[in-house]
């Protein structure tokens, strides 16, 4: 009986650990998605930074291309198995959260 409670428990863990990372997965694609979809969030904070002042517009895009090279670099130092690491986890899963409830709605 013990055997089965275990495989029943294993099974329990793994379906659960699934939907986590579908969920995490899908929050993922939707940002990037929203980011460079037409209409979507990068063309608008971009568009109305370029509107503003082209010259600020060119030197956003390069700090902000220098600010995830460097970031790149920061999460590389982390130690995700941490408390750090489960936040960005849960985070991305709560995002996904939402798409998913966003496109299921058909919004």
């Amino acid at each position: 009986m013990s055997q089965q409670r275990k495989r029943a428990t294993s099974l329990i863990q793994l379906l659960l650990d699934l939907i986590l990372f579908v969920l995490m997965m899908t929050g993922i694609g939707g940002a990037i998605y929203q980011l460079i979809m037409p209409g979507g969030w990068g063309e608008h904070w971009i568009g109305a930074l370029w509107r503003a002042k082209p010259t600020l517009a060119v030197v956003v895009i390069i700090f902000a291309a220098l600010a995830l090279f460097l970031g790149r670099n920061l999460l590389h130092g982390l130690n995700l198995r941490t408390t750090t690491g489960n936040l960005l986890m849960y985070g991305w899963a709560l995002a996904g959260l939402y798409f998913m409830v966003k496109w299921l709605t058909g919004g």
